[in-house]
């Protein structure tokens, strides 16, 4: 993976970010500022994960996935590759429990914790594969449920996470890689990004995006 050769700096979870926007055909991997913003406050830790988001949309098309897991497994490994350079006192974990649930503990896909163990960030994932794969059986897709049993669900549950005090900020990310759900309507509090193939002949990938508590 390509390395990043920004300066160490300390994270604030309760200050503004700076970032590109991820869903911004160039964005790019976002060193944090050596300076203070106009505000006087330095960049939260939210702003880690979505770095990581702008570099896999960057570099989308370098990996093939195949399940949910190996996209989750390149946003933490992105980010504990971060969170490693620039030196910083925070941890990132998947499958991480956060709220009580009937049967098991309700957990969010990835988390990233300080040394309090304060979750300050909690992400919940989906994952469609592009239906024009050759390897994907037709039966077996779609993969994803659009409704309150699958997407709709995550992006109610990290308003949930931090109502309830279980992290400070919350994403749900749905990546649809082929674009087959991009014509239904955004659910309420999300907002569907399109992604340029990071190279030619890649995957036209729309990404729908959550946040609680919004910007």
């Amino acid at each position: 993976m390509p390395r990043s050769t920004s300066s160490p700096r300390l994270c604030q979870p309760d200050d503004s970010y700076g970032a590109k926007d991820p869903g911004s055909r160039h964005a790019r991997l976002v060193t944090l500022p050596d300076s203070r913003s106009e505000s006087g406050r330095k960049p939260r830790c939210s702003g880690l994960f979505e770095e990581a988001i702008a570099w896999l949309q960057e570099h989308y098309d370098e990996f093939e996935f195949w399940v949910e897991r190996d996209l989750v497994w390149i946003v933490q490994s992105r980010l504990r590759q971060v969170i490693g350079e620039r030196r910083l006192p925070y941890r990132v974990f998947n499958d991480y429990p956060l709220l009580p649930g009937a049967r098991r503990a309700r957990s969010a896909d990835v988390v990233i914790r300080d040394a309090h163990e304060t979750v300050l960030v909690a992400v919940e994932f989906k994952y469609e594969p592009s239906h024009r794969r050759a390897e994907m059986l037709p039966g077996k897709l779609p993969v994803v449920l659009w409704g309150v049993e699958g997407v709709a669900k995550d992006v109610m549950r990290i308003r949930e996470f931090v109502e309830q005090g279980a992290a400070r900020t919350a994403f749900a990310v749905f990546v649809d890689e082929g674009r087959f759900f991009r014509h239904r309507l955004a659910h309420p509090g999300a907002a569907w990004r399109d992604w340029a193939p990071s190279r030619p002949g890649g995957h036209r990938v729309s990404v729908l995006w959550a946040r609680w508590p919004p910007t």
